[in-house]
């Protein structure tokens, strides 16, 4: 297997609560993954799970309380080189605040295209290409962020990170804003470039379905920590965590299934325990023990070893917790 090109290990991220003299807010509790080269990690959750921060704490927008953000092999300092700036882009959510709503959209890339240093390019030529690699029209570099549509503007935003050549995009919910029409134009173009440009992709988002598209890994997030990973193929035809399973409840369907179980019929609106697992107020399986402890991130006995799950049911075989999977699932999508 080859070596991971990014890690979290252990990253922690409080905020102090606003107008108060002592106290924080843990957004990121204690996350470690990591991504091989050329992979492309799905990170999922509702909002308020954490998924945005720990990807902002990635690209040092935010920094760590504790733990380390590492790159092949190296320590991320809180103070970055050009060079690691360079190679670890963000494309955030909203495209049009993240744009200089002044600068015409040729200025907002061929700034990018200077500080990326693209060998054997004059900007406008860098431009140019940058636009048709996105699939943009020459004429848009003559207009602001204003003029263009919400999927405009992101592919523009997409441009810009790859002007610098990256070897690591991080797309912050690129996709939430967009008209569903919109968002599978996002989608395709990603892996496209992703493919082209031999990138490591991390996505963070709110939608299942769209990350069954793009990802070969999936991280599901609750309450600032990852509560199961595995392949998306996996993750799809047998989750573990309850809360997965009432993420995939909530997800629409064209075609319902006739009948759901309990458990993964479960709402996922509710409140979070501030002690042992943060589900077990919402959870269907929860025991005294969910109280006591917070189940660690391990690989239920049997099953598919891509699989980590955080939860005291599925280590212990609860009665009504899913079952091993079958070796049919195993492997990437």
């Amino acid at each position: 297997m080859a070596e991971p090109i990014l890690e979290a290990r252990d990253v922690t991220v409080d905020f102090a609560h606003r107008g108060r003299k002592a106290g924080h807010l843990r957004a990121v509790d204690h996350v470690s993954f990591s991504v091989a080269p050329g992979e492309r990690l799905g990170i999922v959750g509702e909002s308020g799970s954490g998924k945005s921060t720990l990807c902002k704490s990635i690209a040092g927008v935010y920094k760590p309380s504790s733990g380390q953000v590492i790159y092949k092999g190296a320590v991320l300092p809180t103070k970055r080189s050009p060079e690691l700036r360079r190679a670890i882009q963000i494309v955030f959510q909203d495209p049009y605040t993240s744009l200089n709503p002044r600068m015409r959209i040729g200025k907002v890339l061929e700034e990018a295209v200077r500080a990326g240093g693209r060998r054997g390019e004059t900007p406008a030529q860098g431009v140019r290409e940058l636009l048709a690699t996105v699939g943009l029209p020459e004429v848009a570099a003559t207009v602001r962020p204003s003029k263009l549509s919400g999927g405009q503007r992101q592919r523009v935003a997409i441009a810009r990170a790859l002007a610098v050549e990256p070897t690591i995009i991080l797309a912050d919910e690129v996709t939430s804003a967009l008209d569903v029409s919109v968002q599978a134009v996002i989608v395709n173009l990603l892996a496209r470039l992703a493919s082209e440009h031999d990138l490591t992709l991390v996505f963070v988002t709110h939608n299942l379905q769209v990350v069954r598209a793009l990802c070969n890994r999936i991280c599901v997030m609750h309450a600032g920590r990852i509560v199961e990973t595995a392949f998306t193929t996996t993750i799809f035809a047998a989750p573990k965590h309850p809360y997965t399973l009432a993420l995939m409840a909530a997800a629409p369907r064209l075609h319902p299934r006739e009948a759901e179980d309990g458990l993964s019929a479960r709402p996922t609106a509710g409140q979070i325990a501030s002690d042992g697992c943060a589900y077990r107020l919402r959870c269907p399986l929860a025991r005294a023990r969910c109280a006591e402890e917070t189940p660690p991130l391990a690989p239920p006995n049997g099953d598919d070893p891509s699989q980590q799950v955080a939860c005291h049911a599925v280590a212990e075989g609860w009665e009504g917790a899913p079952r091993s999977t079958s070796s049919s699932t195993r492997g990437e999508s």
